[in-house]
C-alpha cells in the first residue's frame, strides 16, 4: 500500500507544479498587458504635449523691412512658443554678435507693462549670430511668458504691443541697434 500512496503523491505534486506553471504564465501575460496599456496611456497623455510654433512670415526680411516676424503671436498665460523670424543686415559692415531682445511691451493704455516697479517683458531665448552685410539670418528661439513678473503683469484676454530689437549682444546704446520691429502678443487662458 505504501507504493500506491507514493504514486498518488507523485501524481498530485505533478498536478500542483502544472497548476503553478499555468498561474505563472497567466500572471506574466497579464503583467505585459498592463504594462502595454500603461505605456499607451502615458504616450497619449504626454506624447501630445508640444510647444506651439509660430511660423516664419512668407515674405523674407529686406533692407526696407529688416525684421520679418508674425504680426500677432497668441500665447497661453505663463506659456511658451517656438518663434522664428528673419533678420536682414542692411548695415555697412557685419552685424557682430547680433542678438534679438524684447525691449519693452505696452498695454492698451500705452503704459509700459510693469510688475513691482520693474519692466515685465517676455523672455526670448536664442543664440546670437554674426550676420554679414546684405545677408539674412533666421533666428529661432523660445518666447516665454513664464517669468513671475510677466505672468503677473500680462493678463489673460489682453493684447500687448512689444518691441523686438536685434542688437549687439550685451549692449544697450542706440549705435548698437541693428534693427527693431513691433509685434502683438495676445494672452489666452
Amino acid at each position: 500500500m505504501r507504493k500506491n500512496n507514493k504514486k498518488n503523491n507523485n501524481i498530485n505534486s505533478k498536478k500542483g507544479s502544472l497548476s503553478l506553471s499555468m498561474n505563472a504564465i497567466v500572471v506574466v501575460v497579464l503583467a505585459f498587458a498592463m504594462l502595454g496599456l500603461g505605456l499607451t496611456i502615458t504616450n497619449l497623455i504626454f506624447g501630445s504635449i508640444t510647444i506651439p510654433t509660430v511660423d516664419l512670415p512668407k515674405t523674407p526680411a529686406t533692407s526696407q523691412n529688416p525684421i520679418a516676424i508674425a504680426d500677432k503671436i497668441i500665447m497661453k498665460d505663463g506659456g511658451t512658443v517656438e518663434l522664428s523670424f528673419d533678420f536682414y543686415n542692411s548695415e555697412d559692415g557685419p552685424a557682430e554678435d547680433a542678438k534679438p531682445v524684447i525691449s519693452e511691451c505696452l498695454d492698451s493704455t500705452d503704459a509700459v507693462v510693469t510688475w513691482n516697479g520693474a519692466n515685465a517683458i517676455p523672455t526670448f531665448a536664442t543664440p546670437k549670430a554674426t550676420v554679414g552685410t546684405g545677408s539674412n539670418n533666421i533666428f529661432t528661439g523660445i518666447l516665454s511668458l513664464a517669468a513671475d513678473a510677466t505672468k503677473n503683469a500680462m493678463k489673460v484676454g489682453d493684447v500687448y504691443i512689444c518691441s523686438l530689437e536685434v542688437r549687439e549682444d550685451g549692449t544697450n546704446g542706440p549705435a548698437d541697434l541693428y534693427a527693431s520691429k513691433t509685434f502683438f502678443i495676445e494672452v489666452t487662458s
